[in-house]
């Protein structure tokens, strides 16, 4: 819950951010690898239910660390300032997705 502070693009001047009636299309997918590191999928889902693919990035096993530390409040940016997501809630996260 609330993993994804903010998504948007960056303009510059500051964050555009997306439309509230977007979000509901869009899907993170979280894969771990045998490193330990974290590969995040985001997917759209048009009209004809079809998911395309808008971009993916990884979370680095020292960035977690680094998370784990920064506090319940701290914020992680993400694909060149597109995505801003909270480190406690995404720890959560990714806890309960590891463990099954």
């Amino acid at each position: 819950k609330r993993v994804v502070a903010r998504m948007g693009e960056s303009d510059g001047d500051g964050i555009k951010r997306m439309d509230n009636g977007q979000h509901k299309h869009l899907s993170f997918t979280f894969a771990l690898e045998k490193s330990g590191d974290w590969t995040i999928s985001v997917t759209h889902e048009d009209h004809q239910h079809k998911r395309h693919q808008l971009f993916e990035f990884q979370i680095l096993a020292w960035e977690l660390e680094r998370m784990r530390r920064s506090g319940k409040n701290g914020k992680m940016v993400c694909n060149d300032g597109f995505v801003v997501i909270n480190c406690f809630p995404l720890l959560q996260l990714l806890a309960r997705i590891a463990a099954t």
